[in-house]
């Protein structure tokens, strides 16, 4: 399997706020970006199949091997393979728009933690000043 970067996040994206989780589809973190400003963005999955999330204690060197704060698509991966096995055909219609065989593997390290999705593409949700603690104060499930 290789990886593929497609995207890093910038600033100083080497502490985290709020714990960076996944919720409705979307990864969600903060940082403080080069002139001081805290904000919060994310990365969003479109038609995602599967996420998976691993501690670090499960991770090997080609998990977090420079993917820290960087997006990769990870090419011949085993898990996509093994995912799209699961899906029933009438779901692997290519005139489809949600046609699953158009899924890639996405993989990215952020805060001890490699987080993992099989969706068919990605774009980035606008940076906004704060972070998403204060949106999500009494959710401490989703930090988890």
């Amino acid at each position: 399997m290789n990886k593929k970067e497609l995207y890093t996040i910038p600033g100083d994206s080497t502490v985290f706020y709020t714990e960076p989780f996944y919720y409705c589809n979307c990864l969600l973190y903060d940082y403080d970006k080069d002139d001081g400003i805290v904000v919060r963005s994310g990365i969003r999955f479109f038609s995602p199949l599967a996420m998976r999330k691993r501690g670090e204690r499960c991770q090997t060197a080609w998990h977090w091997d420079h993917a820290w704060k960087t997006l990769f698509e990870i090419e011949d991966s085993t898990w996509l393979q093994e995912i799209l096995s699961d899906v029933p055909d009438r779901y692997k219609n290519p005139r489809d728009k949600y046609n699953a065989t158009n899924c890639k593997h996405y993989m990215i390290f952020l805060d001890n933690k490699c987080f993992e999705v099989i969706a068919q593409g990605w774009d980035i949700l606008p940076e906004q000043e704060g972070v998403w603690g204060q949106i999500f104060p009494d959710n401490k499930q989703f930090f988890a």
